[in-house]
């Protein structure tokens, strides 16, 4: 008999379940991995609802992407011919 689950990693796992116990969408899971957040750590942000300061954890999240994206680079890679001289 075969198994009709598909293989998940053990890597991506921990993403699967933050996804479902803070329905979040695959843009903000995306957005998430790109900032290297831990996905254990989730709870920590996501209390919005205790401390009224916060924003929800998928507000949070796209303000992050927003604000990492509007940011000017952090300067020039020179090579070291141009540093000498």
């Amino acid at each position: 008999m075969s198994n009709n689950r598909a293989f998940i990693p053990n890597r991506l796992r921990p993403w699967i379940d933050v996804r479902r116990r803070w329905n979040l969408s695959r843009m903000h899971i995306q957005m998430a991995r790109a900032f290297e957040m831990n996905p254990d750590k989730f709870g920590k942000l996501a209390n919005h609802r205790q401390e009224l300061w916060k924003l929800s954890l998928p507000d949070f999240i796209e303000q992050l992407y927003r604000n990492r994206q509007e940011a000017p680079p952090r300067g020039r890679a020179r090579g070291l011919r141009y540093s000498l001289a």
